[in-house]
């Protein structure tokens, strides 16, 4: 699609993949090569040490300099399809580890702009290039500061070997073919959160279990403060805390709880924390509660949520037209109900074989039927000749 300056590629989705021209990559030339080169046998070699890379593209180009109909090409998905829209791609390839993004068809190293400390910097970067495998580029992440040259070697040896199964599986594909899938949900976010920051609690004397407690309630009272000024909690609240033994580490508590509460500008009481770190607190409520009802009583139901069988509609207004014409002794009445239930009972009128006609004939009176737009489908209403609603 010249106009877009892009193509749309079938990757075997039920909607074909978008491809721009600025998410071929620079080094897309390589890539075409690579993928010929491997599929006519001709690439043997998984890695990247024997290849010699093309020509950058130039940044300002066409896609039809670039790519054709009909043309195989390597892509990885960028952005996964949403609404009416299928999946955008690049040919831009990229394998995320833990502490490295490996890149193939590049010779660049750089690091995460999160690490400030440009010593930190210089250092992760001389690391990164005495492991860059060759034609592979290398973007050390933010969570690699502080790492050692083994742990980002072993990331790397992990994503060339990735690249390696990916060549063998390009070999016999056959388009449109998936060739790697990334790992699932769950792997990525160990893979990308996980630290050592967990768990690390365990280790030595000084970080025993009663430490530990006395640290998380802590950073529970402080935040426990913050959510009554900010939720105006009132009345007498208990907070069950972790169970502390340390009657010291329970005075700590204590004191931090009050400290934090004392921007608290509702009167509010403390009592200490008990034997089992149960601490009681009173507080009143400054502002009052803001409670705007915007819900209107359902006029069908009147808020039972049940309405009555639309098959006993009939029945229903017959029963309280017979009241009024026999009992009441009214004439001239008028129904007023729904469109769909007044054509209904108009059905066949010409041929005098309507509701109304036999109203006529049994109460030997005429009920004129009143069709109302804004009436729910079981509501009706009688009027006397007066036009005055009768109430039933």
């Amino acid at each position: 699609m010249p106009s877009l300056n892009a193509a749309f590629v079938d990757i075997g989705y039920e909607k074909d993949a978008f491809l721009h021209y600025l998410d071929l990559g620079t080094q897309v030339q390589s890539l075409i090569k690579y993928m010929k080169n491997t599929q006519a046998g001709t690439q043997t070699d998984g890695l990247l040490n024997n290849f010699e890379l093309e020509a950058d593209i130039h940044k300002a180009g066409k896609i039809g300099q670039v790519v054709n109909t009909n043309l195989n090409i390597m892509v990885q998905v960028a952005k996964e399809p949403i609404s009416s829209k299928g999946p955008r791609i690049t040919a831009e390839l990229s394998f995320a580890g833990r502490c490295v993004v490996l890149v193939p068809f590049s010779d660049v190293v750089s690091v995460s702009q999160k690490i400030k400390s440009s010593a930190e910097r210089l250092r992760l970067k001389r690391l990164a290039t005495s492991i860059k495998p060759r034609n592979f580029g290398i973007i050390v992440r933010t969570v690699a500061e502080g790492k050692k040259v083994a742990d980002l070697d072993r990331d790397v040896q992990d994503l060339t070997s990735k690249w390696t199964a990916l060549h063998e599986q390009l070999k016999s594909a056959t388009p449109p073919a998936k060739l790697l899938g990334e790992i699932d949900r769950a792997s990525t976010i160990l893979r990308d959160l996980l630290n050592a920051n967990s768990g690390g609690r365990n280790k030595g004397a000084s970080d025993s279990q009663e430490n530990n407690a006395l640290q998380t309630n802590l950073m529970a009272a402080k935040e426990i403060a913050r959510q009554f000024r900010m939720r105006d909690m009132g009345g007498i609240i208990v907070i069950d805390f972790i169970d502390m033994k340390n009657t010291v580490n329970r005075k700590t508590l204590f004191d931090t709880l009050q400290a934090e509460m004392k921007q608290d500008r509702a009167r509010h009481t403390i009592l200490p924390p008990t034997k089992f770190c149960l601490v009681q607190i009173t507080r009143e409520r400054v502002r009052p509660v803001t409670d705007i009802i915007t819900a209107e009583k359902c006029p069908a139901c009147d808020g039972t949520g049940e309405i009555k069988a639309s098959l006993l509609l009939i029945d229903d207004i017959e029963n309280n037209l017979r009241y009024l014409c026999e009992e009441q002794n009214e004439k001239g009445l008028t129904l007023q109900t729904h469109p769909f239930v007044a054509a209904f009972l108009n059905k066949d009128f010409w041929k005098f074989k309507s509701f109304q006609w036999k109203w006529r004939k049994k109460y030997k009176s005429w009920v004129k039927i009143e069709p109302i737009s804004s009436y729910h489908l079981m509501e009706f209403h009688f009027l006397n000749k007066q036009g005055e609603e009768i109430k039933l």
